[in-house]
């Protein structure tokens, strides 16, 4: 049996390519493609039914550990993403995080920093859970390699900074903790950042300002030093980390590290000495001078180790490095 997630106000049975959707010329190219493809279709699996709507796999886009990403297409001729997680052997941790990524995806139902969910099923049969997403044309992290010594053109500079702050700025308001920010977690649709990947993200309960962790997670070149700190009294007490919304304003400050000057501040080191540099309040972190006004005090004020100290988004929104020239709506991007 599945557990579906109903998160459409239209959950009519469609099949592909109705005549009333389509002109006769995109229907007769459409025909032809898809008569090919349905000849492939029983060998390949080319087509996948998800909650009673068809989609078409176009490409596999990525791949990781228990999961991959394929390019899609629906019955309205739209471009989608499907992120595909196998649970292996039905494990409760990854299984929990996809639960956890679709419920609060539709928190943020018609947001528009926020990846659009489209369908969402899981099957406790095969272990399988399917969520169709907004497709995105490339993620920050390929932007900036793109630019190879980060992004010189200040104006794409800022455009993408702000789309970034008003990303997370979202998500905070409803008091959720991303935990686990990074360029290839903000994807490009339509020339905008959207936020994507909440599998790790939590809630903060309202008599709180702070989550609790049992592990450290997340990834390392982006995680501040609450998030390697462990906070119990005793060994024989589990482990704890508390993290709160500065956790997040850290790795938004390695985020913009990266985009000035194209690699994390600690990229250099190798594991043990990064997760040192990280935690420890007598390594000092390198800034070297840029030709970008107010980007290392933006820089410095997230990346304090005190997190405390560091500036709440809504202070970073009104930075002089953002308002001390107007904002172009959107700058080319080559």
């Amino acid at each position: 049996w599945t557990l579906n997630f109903d998160f459409f106000l239209n959950r009519s049975n469609c099949w592909f390519f109705s005549r009333s959707k389509f002109n006769k010329k995109n229907n007769t190219e459409l025909k032809k493609i898809f008569k090919e493809f349905k000849i492939k279709s029983r060998k390949s699996r080319t087509f996948l039914k998800i909650n009673k709507k068809i989609y078409l796999k176009l490409e596999l886009l990525g791949k990781g550990g228990s999961g991959k990403v394929y390019k899609i297409l629906d019955e309205k001729n739209q471009i989608l993403a499907l992120k595909k997680t196998r649970t292996m052997n039905h494990d409760f941790e990854i299984l929990h995080n996809c639960i956890n990524e679709i419920s609060i995806l539709k928190t943020f139902y018609f947001q528009p920093r926020v990846i659009q969910i489209k369908n969402a099923d899981i099957s406790l049969e095969d272990g399988n859970v399917f969520v169709v997403l907004e497709y995105g044309e490339a993620d920050l992290e390929n932007i900036i390699k793109k630019k190879n010594s980060g992004i010189s053109n200040l104006t794409l500079l800022k455009y993408f900074w702000k789309q970034c702050l008003e990303a997370v700025q979202t998500i905070h308001e409803e008091r959720i903790i991303h935990g686990d920010l990074k360029p290839s977690n903000f994807l490009l649709v339509n020339n905008s950042l959207k936020i994507i990947d909440f599998g790790i993200a939590k809630q903060i309960q309202k008599d709180t300002t702070n989550i609790t962790r049992s592990v450290q997670i997340g990834t390392l070149n982006y995680m501040s030093p609450e998030a390697m700190v462990d906070i119990s009294n005793t060994k024989e007490e589990e482990k704890r980390f508390r993290l709160s919304r500065s956790a997040d304003i850290w790795s938004l400050g390695c985020i913009f590290f990266q985009m000035v000057y194209g690699k994390p501040p600690f990229y250099h080191l190798d594991f043990v000495k990064k997760i040192q540099a990280i935690i420890n309040k007598t390594f000092e972190i390198l800034f070297l001078p840029v030709d970008i006004k107010f980007a290392v005090d933006v820089m410095k004020g997230c990346l304090q180790r005190n997190p405390n100290a560091r500036p709440s988004i809504p202070e970073l929104l009104v930075h002089p490095f953002l308002v001390s020239r107007s904002l172009v709506t959107f700058p080319k991007i080559n």
